[in-house]
C-alpha cells in the first residue's frame, strides 16, 4: 500500500514515522506528494490539490484521500476494531474527520510543538523496501 504525504510538513513526517512503526514490515510505502511518483499515480489533481490531504493507494489501484483513507489505513495497521467503528458509526467518522481537518488546517502551527527529531525528513534507512 502506498501512503502519499506532504514530505515538506513536519507534522506529516512525524505521522508517517508513527505509522511505519505500527505497520507490519513493508506493508506501507510512504511517497512524497511532490514527487514524480505522485504525479504519475495521482493523476487528475494538481500538486496544490494533492497537498490538502494524505492519500492511500492499494495494490489493486483503489484510492482514498483524507478522512476516507483512515479506515483502510487502520485496517493495514491491524487496528480492525477502530476501522470497523469508523465504518459503522457516522458519528465516530464525522468526529474523526473533523479532527483530521483541524490538524490538516493547523499543521504549520502544530509543527512548532513537535520535537525536531520527529519532524525531520525521513531517511532512506527508515523506508521499507519495494517499488513505487
Amino acid at each position: 500500500m502506498l501512503l502519499f504525504y506532504d514530505e515538506a510538513c513536519p507534522v506529516c513526517r512525524a505521522s508517517v514515522r508513527g505509522i511505519l512503526r505500527l505497520a507490519p514490515r513493508s506493508s506501507i510505502r510512504p511517497v512524497g506528494l511532490r514527487t514524480a511518483a505522485a504525479d504519475r499515480l495521482l493523476q487528475g489533481e494538481s500538486v496544490a490539490e494533492r497537498l490538502q490531504a494524505f492519500h492511500l493507494v492499494a495494490a489493486d489501484g483503489h484510492h482514498w484521500k483524507g478522512p476516507d483513507a483512515i479506515p483502510p489505513l487502520l485496517e493495514q495497521l491491524r487496528l480492525r476494531p477502530a476501522a470497523s467503528l469508523l465504518r459503522q458509526s457516522p458519528l465516530a467518522f464525522r468526529t474523526t474527520a473533523r479532527a483530521y481537518h483541524w490538524v490538516a488546517r493547523n499543521r504549520g502551527w502544530l509543527g512548532r510543538f513537535l520535537p525536531r527529531s520527529w519532524g525531520r525528513p525521513l531517511q532512506e534507512s527508515e523506508l521499507p523496501e519495494g517499488p513505487v
